[in-house]
């Protein structure tokens, strides 16, 4: 290791633990700036300390003293003189800190905050609570004994939320605190005498406190012994520096162990190889339990394609933790409906993770969305002729409005390529507010595919996803040369999960809220509007009905119940307030009743307000109002030939028929006089080759949509 941190040790306290003559500093309050310095007693551990060090009567009186926080160590290469302890090399170092605590019972659950190079042992009154790096808990340490790995202190390099905080519940701590006098013993142990060596802890009571996982104290996890799971194992060791920064990409070795039935720690690995890896997302980059972007990749670096827990070969992964969402089955049950309206999203496992030794709980591991014929796929790039490539891009955070490429990414785009993209989407968004936003020619249909745009407005306002049509938004343009909506992505807040942007509420459209996308504008068109409300009705007799719904979250929840248990006893945060109090449920049980109840009312709001949908077109827009035609559709069902009767003003009049996907099957254009009726026929090889089921047949004339109906093939 190559640096020095300070020594720091702190007590904070909710006046539960009284001023004494021994060595520390105490606050009073998680936000309280006041503080009274002491000190500790500390050994140099070039030989083993006098037995029952750790113990509270224990004689330090030999020991070395420092009577206020300090630097101490060795192997720093510029630091302030003042509070500075320098020591020789050494294996490792043993501190004592003593405390007084008048009532047991004012102690809750423990924070304990280090930072630490390269590993240690940490005892409250000689009984062990925490020990990172240095072997299974309870067995003995020597004091020449080098850590399993190497492990960089943080702190002095300004990382991003760089420390580990240990919980210790309430339990534990109060079956071994004593009313007077105790002693919290630590043993920080080295990689090897050549390196440095350093640490610092803060030691925080959380009884009383109001949970802030931005806030350091907050940050921890309960250390948990783990050895195997139904689930998939997900094995990542970095390097000493860990994964401290966001955004940056850092080299590790990955082990997944996927083998039917029980999956052990000590099974044989389905992948064994080089990854890199880098803290992923927005705001969840700062959740304490992260996300990762994880690319397997060949020893010279390059990338590796490689097919992973069932899942078809490739090199971008995701291990995504769930961790807004305590029913850890939302991102799933999302993907699955969009998957069963026939559209890509990312194909998932679940997993179970173990960082650097550390059990991390259950994640999601699944697909990093990118062009590939098993993803998202679009044609190739064209550079010189930008039209004729496939494109994926995002609106995101930090700033919602400007356009993240996803492929070709941003490092490979041309300025070609971002010219015809922009001006792609920019003429799209100008025939929303055109003269012509109906013409079948120039208006808005040429640019996106509608029935994309509908199961993603059916998804979306399901889900009630707060960030719809803002955030993680993800759109791709396939050869077809027309924008499709999706992939689906970040769905852990949905179903009523936070009030922002009015995601709580069971009633009223997100789409009037979050008005980006100008989803409003599109519904101006009533076949759109019509499809929409017909898609509904067909997905709420099947697969979205309130049975089937409910089915599916019941089967995500058993499916997940033994792991989901382990991953709260490691992220105890199931009686937390996570994202304010607008929504709380106590446990991840309760969550689930909260999505039953929360879906069974917007279901309702949805079935009685989706064939309402009304948006007029502006005045400068043609109206449905100026046709005088009266059209009459016969026979529906069909089975060899279709009728279309029309009495008509003069003009030209065209009849289209579309699958469901939108792909046109059959054309007829004709040409009426003022009162003349005109019936069209459609029948032939065309009309007899259609498969049994339904269709839309629109009749146009004028740029106008003037009937749009369900026909049926029997």
């Amino acid at each position: 290791m190559k640096n020095i941190v300070t020594l720091f040790i702190l007590l904070l306290s909710f006046f539960s633990f009284s001023i004494s003559q021994t060595p520390i500093i105490m606050y009073n309050s998680v936000t309280d700036t006041t503080y009274i310095n002491k000190g500790f007693s500390y050994f140099i551990g070039k030989t083993e300390p006098d037995s029952g060090w750790k113990n509270i009567n224990f004689d330090d009186s030999n020991w070395n003293k420092f009577k206020s926080s300090a630097v101490i160590g060795y192997g720093w290469p510029t630091l302030p003189k003042v509070n500075t302890i320098s020591i020789d090399k050494t294996p490792s170092l043993f501190l004592r800190i003593k405390f007084n605590v008048d009532n047991i019972w004012n102690v809750g659950d423990l924070s304990f905050l280090a930072d630490y190079d390269d590993g240690f042992i940490a005892y409250l009154n000689g009984q062990e609570i925490v020990r990172v790096n240095l072997g299974k808990k309870g067995s003995p340490v020597s004091y020449n004994k080098p850590t399993d790995r190497s492990h960089e202190s943080h702190v002095y390099r300004r990382y991003d939320a760089p420390v580990d905080g240990f919980y210790i519940d309430s339990a534990i701590v109060r079956s071994l605190l004593k009313p007077g006098e105790n002693v919290f013993a630590i043993e920080v142990h080295n990689d090897s005498t050549a390196d440095d060596l350093s640490f610092v802890c803060s030691v925080f009571n959380l009884k009383n406190s109001w949970y802030d996982f931005y806030n350091a104290p907050f940050r921890y996890y309960r250390q948990v012994s783990f050895d195997s799971s139904k689930f998939p194992i997900v094995i990542i060791e970095t390097g000493q520096m860990g994964i401290p920064i966001v955004h940056t990409r850092f080299r590790a070795k990955m082990k997944v162990i996927n083998r039917p039935g029980i999956n052990k720690i000590s099974d044989l690995p389905e992948y064994d190889g080089y990854i890199s890896i880098e803290r992923k997302g927005e705001s969840s980059a700062w959740f304490p339990k992260m996300s990762f972007n994880v690319e397997t990749q060949n020893p010279d670096s390059s990338n590796l394609n490689v097919s992973l827990l069932g899942m078809p070969a490739e090199n971008d992964w995701v291990l995504f933790s769930s961790f807004a969402d305590k029913s850890m089955i939302k991102t799933e049950l999302v993907f699955m409906l969009g998957r069963k309206m026939g559209h890509y999203e990312p194909r998932t496992r679940y997993c179970e993770l173990i960082l650097n030794g550390e059990y991390m709980g259950m994640y999601y591991f699944m697909e990093k969305i990118k062009r590939d014929k098993n993803r998202v796929d679009v044609a190739k790039r064209d550079s010189v002729f930008p039209e004729n490539g496939g494109y994926i891009f995002k609106y995101d955070k930090p700033n919602r409005k400007v356009i993240q490429y996803i492929y070709p990414d941003k490092d490979e785009i041309s300025a070609g390529e971002k010219k015809y993209l922009s001006n792609y989407i920019k003429s799209f968004e100008a025939s929303l507010k055109s003269p012509k936003f109906l013409d079948p020619v120039d208006g808005y249909r040429r640019y996106i595919n509608p029935y994309s745009l509908i199961d993603y407005i059916i998804i979306n306002e399901l889900t009630k996803n707060c960030d719809a049509y803002l955030y993680s938004t993800y759109f791709h343009k396939d050869s077809r040369g027309v924008l499709n909506y999706g992939p689906l992505w970040d769905y852990d807040l949905a179903f009523g999960g936070a009030s922002w942007q009015e995601g709580n509420l069971t009633s009223k459209w997100q789409f009037e809220f979050n008005t980006d996308l100008s989803i409003k504008l599109m519904l101006r068109d009533t076949v759109l509007k019509n499809r929409l409300a017909f898609r509904w009705w067909e997905l709420r007799n099947t697969f979205l009905s309130n049975d089937s719904l409910f089915h599916y979250i019941d089967s995500l929840y058993q499916y997940t119940h033994d792991s989901r248990i382990m991953n709260y006893r490691v992220w105890p945060v199931e009686d937390k307030y996570l994202f304010g109090p607008d929504h709380y449920v106590a446990s991840a049980d309760e969550e689930i009743l909260f999505i039953k109840d929360w879906l069974t009312k917007r279901l309702t709001w949805i079935d009685s307000n989706i064939d309402k949908i009304y948006y007029p077109l502006d005045v400068q827009a043609p109206t449905f109002a100026y046709s005088k035609a009266a059209i009459e559709i016969y026979p529906n069902p069909f089975v060899e030939r279709i009728f279309v009767k029309l009495l008509a003003e003069e003009g030209s009049y065209t009849v289209n028929i579309y699958t469901l996907e939108g792909k046109r099957v059959c054309q007829q254009t004709v040409y009426a006089f003022s009162d003349e009726i005109k019936t069209i026929e459609f029948s032939g090889q065309d009309v007899q080759n259609l498969k049994r089921g339904m269709y839309i047949l629109t009749v146009s004339s004028k740029g106008m949509v003037m009937k749009a109906d369900k026909i049926y093939k029997q």
